[in-house]
């Protein structure tokens, strides 16, 4: 009995290791994404309306990285 619930909290802690890795991968990404985005944009340009749609898509990838960060 002792033996599988070492493995359960070590299992455990190993998850909140990888979503705290998760988490800051994605917020990684977002803050690497968004100057890419608006360097695109002045250089290339694409309709108006995917500069907000795709920052507030940004913003909901940062709050879930954000989350998984502060998740134990």
């Amino acid at each position: 009995m002792s033996a599988v619930h070492l493995m359960i909290i070590l299992i455990e802690s190993y998850l909140g290791d990888m979503k705290q890795q998760i988490g800051y991968y994605l917020q990684l990404l977002v803050m690497g994404f968004l100057p890419l985005l608006i360097l695109w944009q002045l250089n290339f340009g694409f309709r108006l309306i995917l500069m907000p749609a795709l920052t507030v898509v940004a913003i909901v990838v940062f709050a879930i990285g954000h989350t998984l960060r502060e998740s134990k």
